[in-house]
């Protein structure tokens, strides 16, 4: 089984080559390439199990992004969620998901769930040497709920419009089949074109933007 980040990281365009522009600033493919392993090992170092699902509860950037793709590439299955997502939601993701680890980026107090889930922070930005992660409570007095990461690689939530908000599956199979017949048959986006998202990344529609982007190495913004 192929893994959906690797699967993104391996075309072959130099490090150089200008990504993404976040806020005016450029980044690049190089950046990517090694930000997003520092980000795997720094859950390593933390003890994070893998083979176990994950809440991002992150501002729309990209360091929010590469942390999001470096779970996948540890095995964390993880859920992307916007950082004014209600604590009622919160709640209600940890029980659907069987969540064992909460990311937030220190902007607010979410010690309520330290008894339930291991609580992390993400600081700093997509640069390399610039991401920090630092864990808020003991990984090992929350119980590790065991899911298996080979064919599953991320959740996401619905809107909850016509109801309480939904957490669907989405493999990595079917992302990269998404990303190859979408991005290529049907847009036929190529490395030259320019792809510009409002939709936020917690939302299906601008994560798969993002994705897209970054497999085709297209200038995204």
């Amino acid at each position: 089984m192929t893994n959906l980040t690797d699967f993104l990281l391996t075309r072959d365009f130099p490090d150089d080559r200008i990504q993404s522009y976040y806020k005016n600033q450029p980044y690049t493919i190089g950046e990517y390439r090694t930000v997003i392993p520092e980000l795997e090992s720094k859950l390593k170092e933390l003890n994070i199990p893998a083979n176990a699902s994950a809440l991002l509860v992150l501002d729309d950037s990209l360091i929010a992004v590469s942390f999001f793709l470096a779970c996948i590439r540890y095995g964390i299955i993880p859920i992307l969620a916007s950082s004014f997502t209600m604590d009622g939601a919160i709640d209600r993701i940890i029980e659907a998901a069987d969540l064992t680890l909460l990311v937030s980026d220190g902007s607010r107090d979410l010690s309520q769930f330290k008894n339930r889930v291991i609580l992390a922070e993400l600081t700093g930005d997509a640069r390399p040497g610039h991401a920090v992660l630092s864990l808020t409570n003991d990984p090992a007095d929350i119980q590790h709920k065991h899911i298996d990461a080979s064919e599953l690689a991320f959740f996401l939530t619905t809107s909850g419009s016509t109801g309480l908000p939904k957490i669907v599956k989405h493999l990595h199979s079917g992302m990269i089949f998404a990303t190859r017949t979408y991005g290529v048959e049907t847009l036929k986006v190529t490395a030259d074109d320019r792809i510009y998202s409002i939709a936020k990344t917690s939302f299906g529609y601008g994560l798969f933007n993002n994705l897209t982007s970054r497999r085709l190495w297209s200038l995204a913004a």
